[in-house]
């Protein structure tokens, strides 16, 4: 069996869909420890969602801040990885226009879901893929895998944040960033900002939300783990936690307002 042909069969063992929406985040020394190229993931993971589409994050929040304000959607590079900038290089078809938390695309639904990440004035809003995920069913299924990492790299977990409690999760408004984008046809526009607030969050308990529920695929490949889960229901966990307390993400909020029997 190649290697093209050992990615896909994993994938298909994870009962990703074919034709649905698959975000992969990953740290990838664990595959590069184990002889794997990055190419070989991208191309695997490509072809495997040729009927679907697949994602890839490709922040620049550290590279482009207000000493260097420009994001050009064409030459930015990305920071989460190499399996990341691998993909936005040589596989990507589309990037959202976005300075600290572009995504990049391949696909059916690849155009419609990053094209109007640049209306929002946040990371993670309404018109990010996010966003768009979290509320439009039409698009199909939706699932995030992490490679060789957990939950604390899933930023998906940023939508409901940003939603339920934006004064607490995001920098206030009085601090918003005026940042210069760059499209691919060389037009330039400008988007005010409020980054992230800089807090410890505690993201991992989804992980064991999401185990109580038998709601998380897991394989191995050699010693790195994939982790997958459907991604409308992570977020919908996220959401109703953030309600039920919007501190949730502070560490020791995990710990004071526990999962119990009636979440799982």
């Amino acid at each position: 069996m190649t290697r093209t042909s050992t990615l896909k069969r994993l994938l298909d063992d994870l009962r990703i869909p074919q034709d649905g929406v698959l975000q992969v985040h990953a740290s990838f020394r664990g595959l590069s420890e184990e002889g794997w190229k990055p190419e070989t993931v991208c191309g695997a993971f490509t072809e495997y969602m040729s009927n679907g589409t697949l994602l890839m994050p490709a922040m620049s929040w550290s590279i482009v801040t207000p000493r260097n304000p420009v994001f050009d959607v064409r030459t930015t590079p990305c920071q989460t990885g190499i399996l990341s900038e691998t993909f936005r290089t040589q596989y990507a078809e589309h990037r959202s226009l976005h300075p600290t938390h572009s995504v990049c695309g391949v696909g059916r639904l690849a155009a419609e879901l990053l094209s109007q990440h640049s209306r929002d004035g946040t990371p993670c809003g309404n018109y990010s893929p996010y966003g768009r995920i979290s509320t439009d069913g039409v698009l199909g299924e939706a699932f995030v895998i992490l490679i060789g990492t957990g939950f604390e790299c899933c930023t998906a977990i940023h939508r409901p944040e940003e939603a339920v409690a934006p004064d607490i999760y995001l920098q206030p408004p009085e601090k918003a960033e005026d940042y210069e984008l760059v499209a691919m046809n060389g037009v330039i526009s400008t988007i005010s900002l409020r980054r992230h607030a800089r807090r410890v969050r505690d993201f991992q308990q989804y992980g064991h939300i999401l185990a109580a529920r038998n709601a998380l695929r897991i394989t191995t490949l050699g010693n790195v783990g994939f982790i997958a889960a459907d991604m409308r229901l992570l977020m919908q966990i996220v959401e109703q936690r953030l309600r039920s307390d919007p501190y949730v993400h502070f560490p020791y909020r995990a710990y004071v307002n526990p999962v119990h029997p009636s979440d799982e």
